[in-house]
């Protein structure tokens, strides 16, 4: 499981949070952060697992902001 090194910047830095995790505790933890968070903009996205070299991109939000497609890319290099 990744750690949380985030939350320290999150707190004096005034960009949108996003927070990706494998585990199916996204909505927990959007809860928790909100609490500590007042005010940001938060984006908790769950049960995505990702690998090293992975990048998450996000689609356009759904049914009014509530839900966000990821959209994970991998890159891919020839060893020729």
């Amino acid at each position: 499981m990744g750690q949380p090194f985030f939350l320290a910047t999150a707190t004096t830095v005034r960009a949108t949070v996003i927070v990706s995790l494998a585990e199916d505790i996204g909505k927990a933890l959007g809860m928790g952060l909100r609490a500590r968070l007042p005010g940001r903009e938060l984006i908790v996205i769950d049960e995505v697992s990702l690998r090293e070299g992975d990048y998450l991109d996000l689609g356009k939000p759904l049914e009014g902001g509530k839900f966000v497609p990821p959209i994970i890319k991998s890159l891919a290099f020839s060893t020729k």
